[in-house]
């Protein structure tokens, strides 16, 4: 079952010390950068993801929401790429009963992977887009007054 363990705004996590090593201190380095300068507000931050006594990669969101969307983001570690869909899973959760905004958000390549075929299955719709002149698929789910899809909420697991 992957468990998400917050990074707090100095950029550490409370994880096992054994877990620790360069690629984690990476990624809490990248974290930390990305709150100085997009900020740091609970619950939209960010998160190391863990799966059976792993870390798994990071998940969270890119910044509080805004215009009444919020958009999530994760980054699997190579060596655990599964565990992508169970990271948006999370991040649904802690969004599901806010209605501050009705639209979540995650951005992909433009190229069909098994990350995306969940995305779609679940009831993500990609619209293109470009940002920076960069391709993209910015793949939108709307929630009204806390419901969510039935796809996801049958395969969400325990609340974190």
């Amino acid at each position: 079952m992957l468990m998400l363990y917050e990074i707090s705004e100095a950029g550490t996590a409370k994880i096992p010390a054994a877990w620790n090593n360069q690629q984690i201190a990476d990624a809490l380095a990248a974290i930390k950068e990305h709150y100085r300068q997009d900020g740091y507000k609970r619950p939209w931050v960010s998160y190391l993801a863990a799966d059976k006594g792993e870390v798994a990669g990071t998940c969270g969101f890119k910044a509080e929401p805004r215009d009444g969307k919020v958009e999530f983001f994760y980054s699997p570690f190579p060596q655990k790429s599964g565990s992508a869909i169970d990271m948006v899973r999370k991040l649904v959760e802690i969004t599901e009963f806010h209605d501050k905004f009705s639209l979540r958000v995650i951005r992909t390549a433009p190229q069909e992977t098994p990350q995306n075929a969940f995305l779609k299955e679940v009831g993500f719709t990609p619209v293109p887009i470009e940002d920076k002149g960069v391709k993209l698929w910015e793949w939108r789910i709307e929630y009204r007054g806390g419901q969510r899809s039935r796809a996801i909420n049958a395969n969400v697991g325990p609340r974190i």
